[in-house]
């Protein structure tokens, strides 16, 4: 005797990605930040360098548009976490075990943190 699960629907599995997208884009963004940030490090100190630019681009102002653009892509996930949270308050959850609330409560509280981690980076000394 084997209990089949209930078919998600189209809209079920659409709001489905706009949860994980909310839960995993602070941190994908942030480590994003981390390993091209320190690979910018590298080319602006390598002493063994002739130039310190990437691409004719001066490294700081590089540095500086990566923090921005992560933080604005990291900034819409918590929005759209927000924006599903509110959704399933007021409509009520009807995911299994209200999975749905928990995940949008979690992409607002995580992509909030990794947003403020994210832009530390601009106040950082160096």
């Amino acid at each position: 005797m084997s209990a089949s699960l209930p078919a998600s629907t189209e809209a079920e599995r659409g709001g489905s990605k706009l949860l994980w997208f909310g839960v995993l884009i602070g941190p994908v963004c942030w480590s994003l930040q981390i390993l091209i940030g320190y690979n910018l490090e590298e080319v602006a100190c390598n002493p063994g360098s002739s130039t310190q630019k990437i691409a004719g681009a001066e490294v700081e102002p590089v540095a500086i548009a990566l923090t921005l653009v992560l933080g604005a892509v990291t900034a819409l996930g918590t929005l759209v976490s927000y924006r599903c949270w509110r959704r399933t308050r007021s409509s009520g959850d009807p995911s299994t075990g209200g999975r749905a609330e928990w995940m949008a409560l979690a992409g607002v509280i995580t992509s909030a943190l990794f947003l403020f981690w994210i832009m530390t980076a601009l106040f950082a000394p160096g």
